[in-house]
């Protein structure tokens, strides 16, 4: 994963004073959001400076780079990576050249096509509604299994936790994690608030369904039978190794992980999910993570909670 995309937020910024730079990228990092980009216009290049010097665990890219001058500007501050406010060959070629990772905005089908044949991985682009940007990138993402996307002036927590799910979306851009307003009041409480409730979309955790270990077949079926006769849930046998009673329980034809069974947690990113717990304190268990299209979908805790083990999976759009 980019260590822009880490966060699964990439904040759009503009100062006006570099003086504020620093205290907004603390901010951030208070918010657990890892990244952001800065408008080169203004004050831009002394304030990408200032927070690769002074904070330099913060990811920093040059936004709005729109001329050859912009980006020798930017790459000269130390900007991480570049974004282009349109698709454009000779500067997406320059930094491509200087090992900067560059990220065009893309109108259209022909540029996106014209960004993956230059050798980008990453592109932006801005959807009229989340249902047509969902659609949209499901159909780039089968002509570009390569390529990943940033939708643009994404907002709320719904819209959010939607496109992260995507397999496609490498991370969302947005511009009201700190609005100039926010800034110049040096609200940076606000603005590590506002990190905070976006990561909490960005993870999504809700509770998916219960799995009931039992110690063999007949026992897992003589259960979900139960369950059947007395509430009325259907069952059905979507795995091997088990039998649903319903969408929420899950009844297990032998003694799984967890000494009594295992909760299923949904989350938009399992990979982020997995990483936010490991910073708490847990621990994954070995040899329990499944990958598909390029990143982690099913993976075990090997800590216990009353008895139940607990199994992130990925959540489906």
């Amino acid at each position: 994963m980019k260590s822009f995309a880490v966060s699964g937020i990439l904040p759009r910024i503009s100062f006006s004073d570099a003086g504020l730079a620093l205290p907004a990228a603390e901010a951030l990092l208070a918010g657990d959001v890892n990244a952001m980009e800065i408008d080169m216009a203004q004050a831009g290049p002394d304030a990408i400076r200032a927070v690769r010097e002074g904070r330099p665990e913060m990811c920093v890219g040059a936004g709005g780079v729109s001329s050859a001058e912009d980006c020798a500007a930017a790459l000269e501050a130390g900007a991480q990576f570049v974004t282009l406010p349109r698709f454009d060959v000779r500067i997406a070629g320059l930094c491509l050249r200087e090992g900067v990772d560059v990220i065009p905005t893309c109108a259209d089908d022909t540029e996106i096509a014209g960004a993956a044949a230059l050798g980008a991985e990453t592109v932006m682009v801005g959807f009229p509604d989340t249902g047509t940007g969902l659609r949209t990138l499901r159909e780039c993402f089968e002509k570009y299994e390569n390529l990943r996307f940033i939708p643009l002036d994404v907002s709320g927590e719904a819209q959010i936790g939607s496109y992260i799910a995507s397999p496609a979306v490498a991370c969302v851009s947005t511009g009201r994690i700190a609005p100039p307003e926010t800034l110049r009041a040096g609200g940076w409480e606000t603005i590590t608030e506002n990190c905070r409730t976006a990561r909490r979309a960005v993870l999504g955790f809700e509770f998916a369904h219960v799995g009931i270990n039992r110690p063999d077949e007949p026992a897992a079926r003589k259960l979900a039978g139960l369950f059947a006769e007395i509430f009325g849930f259907p069952t059905e046998e979507r795995v091997s190794n088990s039998i649903y009673a319903g969408d929420a329980i899950e009844v297990m034809k032998l003694m799984q992980h967890g000494t009594h069974g295992h909760l299923a947690i949904r989350s938009n990113s399992v990979e982020r999910a997995a990483a936010e717990l490991e910073r708490k304190g847990l621990h994954l268990r070995p040899g329990t993570a499944k990958y598909a299209l390029g990143r982690m979908r099913v993976v075990y805790l090997q800590e216990e909670f009353g008895g139940f083990a607990v199994h992130l999976i990925q959540r489906e759009v």
